[in-house]
């Protein structure tokens, strides 16, 4: 069974995923709104990256 924390990081790769073909950038805030998480979880997640 997957952690809440690996969940979140999976979703979050997974929208930059789809919108690297087009050339989009995301930010933290949509990412967090669109995967529905926290900012601070998706920041600290993603801010090795």
């Amino acid at each position: 069974m997957l952690s809440l924390t690996c969940k979140t990081a999976i979703k979050a790769v997974i929208y930059l995923a789809s919108k690297f073909e087009s050339g989009e950038k995301a930010g933290i805030k949509e990412i967090a709104a669109f995967i529905d998480a926290s900012e601070h979880t998706v920041g600290k997640l993603l801010q090795a990256w």
